[in-house]
């Protein structure tokens, strides 16, 4: 059980980052005026610093 909790973490924590950089790539491309961001995950605060 341990195991498997340490590999849901684990790909949690990589679809966050994919999830971000996808983010970041489509600002870049799309240079929006604005950007909604809506979780409950403050793992994204950062990007509203972008």
């Amino acid at each position: 059980m341990l195991l498997e909790s340490r590999a849901l973490l684990a790909y949690e924590a990589n679809i966050d980052i994919v999830m971000a950089m996808d983010a970041i790539e489509m600002a870049l491309d799309v240079q929006p005026d604005i950007v909604v961001l809506v979780t409950g995950d403050s793992n994204f605060a950062y990007l509203a610093d972008l």
